[in-house]
């Protein structure tokens, strides 16, 4: 069989060659780990449904935390292509959330919280970025703020 044979049949069976698209439940967030928390679609455009995976940077290309969703994030996870919404909040708590060397890993809208011993690994200033009116919130004694690239409105 042929490489495009061989995708062909790859995404009949449900995979994606590049990724799925997740955002959270948008009935007040919950644990990243936890699969409840999220919804996924394999193109972004088709309906969000209930999802047996957990997003990380291995198997999605764009995820959202939306509306007045929390998430915690509790166990390591590497991510990529995440956006934290105006209204939402990511918290790292008492863990190590690790960007992947892309440009944008995270982008915050909403708040980025650090807890406990929570810490946020990156590359790159480039990957962590906190448009205008975001807030990060570094809820914790000692640590590190991790580099991230601020902007002004």
């Amino acid at each position: 069989m042929g490489k495009i044979g061989a995708l062909v049949v790859f995404m009949l069976i449900g995979g994606s060659a590049f990724g799925q698209f997740f955002q959270t439940n948008g009935t007040g967030g919950g644990t990243w780990s936890v699969t409840t928390t999220w919804l996924e679609s394999t193109d972004g455009i088709q309906p969000y449904l209930a999802t047996l995976n957990v997003p990380t940077s291995a198997n999605s290309v764009d995820i959202q935390i939306i509306g007045n969703d929390v998430v915690t994030v509790t166990g390591p996870v590497t991510i990529d292509g995440t956006t934290v919404g105006a209204t939402a909040t990511l918290t790292v708590s008492s863990t190590t959330l690790t960007l992947a060397n892309n440009a944008n890993a995270l982008v915050v809208n909403g708040t980025v919280t650090m807890t406990g011993t929570g810490a946020i690994t990156n590359p790159a200033a480039a990957n962590f970025q906190f448009n205008n009116l975001s807030h990060f919130i570094h809820n914790r004694n000692g640590g590190i703020v991790p580099p991230a690239t601020w902007i002004t409105g």
